[in-house]
């Protein structure tokens, strides 16, 4: 995946409760990150910087705070859709079918099973 002035773009659609909540999300990894460098300067609002921001951080690193962005904006709004609240649920049930626990994992598929019965379009 090219990440060339898509992060900028996903950034500067950010409102500032969403550009916190992905500040304080990527704070909770701890030590002084990369990600976290790159994502203060491009929150900063000053027009004269623009070129430089565009050539700020190296691939992996807007590769991998694109990714971050995506993923904290997903959990800052979890009731916005249904689908999003089932897939959470399945991905539930993945995690305890690796731990072996089955009658957890049931009862998170048959919730999600009702939900998708319930919202079904």
């Amino acid at each position: 995946m090219r990440i060339s002035g898509e992060l900028e773009e996903l950034v500067s659609t950010l409102s500032k409760p969403e550009k916190r909540h992905i500040q304080l999300t990527a704070s909770m990894h701890g030590g002084e990150k990369n990600y976290v460098k790159l994502l203060s300067e491009l929150t900063k609002k000053n027009p004269k910087k623009k070129k430089q921001k565009k050539k700020a951080g190296d691939p992996d690193t807007r590769r991998y705070l694109f990714s971050l962005v995506l993923k904290s904006i997903g959990s800052y709004y979890p009731d916005k859709s249904i689908d999003a609240e089932i897939n959470e649920l399945l991905i539930s049930a993945e995690v305890l079918l690796d731990r072996n626990m089955m009658s957890a994992r049931k009862k998170i598929l048959d919730r999600a099973k009702r939900m998708a019965y319930r919202y079904a379009k």
